[in-house]
């Protein structure tokens, strides 16, 4: 076993907590620089954001979409620098407090370092009732 291989269940555990805490600066450095985030159901089929600074905007976008956020880490599968995370998302939206719940999974890929070049995000767009978020495509 290769003791120097970040371990990617602890960074996930810890992504995701972050995530929670709506930590820009903390988000930061989970990605590299030339980061890059696809997520079709927010409307950005194609059109994947590019860049750290983008990927965090765009993802901080979303979660400050929220009040009293809760995203729960259903499973987690990690071969090689791949992961694969099956989550519930769970909040209030701020705009008409109303209390929405939905699930889906993450495929996240990292380099040999630790950082996420790449998150890929599916979830259940069954109730876009809180609005699209508006993406950060490219500093």
């Amino acid at each position: 076993m290769d003791t120097n291989k970040p371990n990617l269940y602890d960074i996930l555990d810890r992504f995701y907590q972050t995530l929670n805490e709506k930590d820009g600066e903390k988000l930061e450095g989970y990605f590299t620089d030339e980061a890059i985030y696809d997520d079709p159901d927010l409307g950005i089929v194609g059109l994947a954001v590019r860049t750290k600074s983008a990927v965090v905007r765009t993802l901080l976008a979303h979660m400050n979409s929220f009040s009293q956020l809760k995203i729960k880490i259903d499973g987690v599968l990690v071969e090689g620098n791949r992961a694969t995370v099956t989550w519930t998302f769970q909040g209030i939206i701020t705009t008409d407090l109303i209390e929405k719940k939905f699930s889906g999974v993450d495929t996240l890929w990292f380099d040999n370092k630790g950082k996420i070049y790449q998150l890929r995000s599916k979830w259940n767009p069954s109730d876009h009732s809180y609005g699209k978020i508006e993406p950060v495509y490219r500093d």
